[in-house]
């Protein structure tokens, strides 16, 4: 059996709910918890040594060369420890991303095209 600890995000969303409202949207693709409000999104993933990793994404645009529509790829500038105070510091972070704020608290990581439906 592969037990991991448990992340703490009822009581520490709490927050990002408040501040958000229904606007906010939480899903689950696997391992993957991925967070969405208004064409931004946050994907929490389990890394070893009882730690997450989240990938911040911005809205899509046109890629000005190719035309494809991309979204910026941004990371925090830590990764977050499966406690308390890990998750909170990582709903903190998923609020400053959903408000706007980027650099220095977020780097650029890389521009992902996105697939399209068809």
């Amino acid at each position: 059996m592969n037990a991991r600890p448990t992340v703490f995000w009822p009581a520490e969303s709490d927050p990002l709910v408040a501040l958000f409202g229904t606007s906010v949207t939480a899903t689950r693709r696997g391992e993957t918890a991925i967070w969405r409000y208004r064409g931004q999104s946050v994907s929490v993933s389990f890394v070893a040594g009882g730690v997450v990793e989240a990938s911040f994404a911005e809205h899509p645009v046109p890629d000005q060369v190719s035309k494809v529509e991309c979204e910026a790829i941004y990371r925090a500038t830590s990764r977050y420890a499966l406690n308390e105070g890990g998750s909170s510091q990582m709903v903190d972070d998923m609020i400053a991303f959903f408000s706007g704020v980027r650099a220095p608290r977020f780097r650029f990581a890389a521009l992902r095209p996105i697939e399209s439906a068809a």
